[in-house]
């Protein structure tokens, strides 16, 4: 079954699906995407997601991830265990970067499932703030497409984000 994703602000802040969501705050809106900022971390994300429950989130200040990470959520997707490791690829409009996706369990609304990459690698970054459509596992049965309109402006909110005060 393929997946697309396209953007919904109400759908991603009324499900509050993503990890640690009640110790985040907004900070601000960016076209569809809302911008959370952790004041405990000054950890910053950018978030969106659609009608049909999937949500897509970036972000950095996370110990563990010093370089950034993208999470995506859902209750269509195969649930792994939280820690556990799968190998992925991403397509972006033809760029393809393997990455190790980390399941997620904790601190998620219950019945969603998804898990994590980091953001190790600048291209990836560059092209995820330029391209148009994020394809998970692309031409596998369980791939899913990511809208990536308005990512660009949203990540420059990020940072903005990321330098401001507590």
């Amino acid at each position: 079954m393929k997946v697309t994703v396209k953007r919904s602000f109400a759908a991603a802040l009324a499900l509050c699906a993503g990890p640690a969501l009640a110790e985040m705050s907004l900070y601000e809106k960016s076209g569809d995407w809302n911008v959370f900022r952790n004041a405990a971390t000054g950890g910053c994300m950018i978030e969106n997601g659609d009608n049909n429950g999937h949500i897509v989130q970036m972000g950095v200040g996370k110990p563990d991830l010093p370089f950034g990470y993208v999470a995506m959520y859902s209750k269509d997707f195969t649930p792994l265990e939280n820690g556990e490791r799968r190998d992925i690829v991403i397509d972006l409009d033809g760029s393809q970067y393997s990455a190790v996706a980390i399941g997620v369990t904790e601190g998620i609304t219950p019945g969603f499932y998804g898990g994590l990459f980091e953001l190790d690698n600048p291209d990836l970054v560059r092209d995820l703030a330029e391209k148009s459509t994020l394809t998970v596992n692309p031409g596998e049965e369980t791939s899913f497409d990511i809208d990536l309109d308005g990512t660009k402006d949203a990540m420059a909110v990020g940072f903005e984000c990321l330098n401001a005060e507590s």
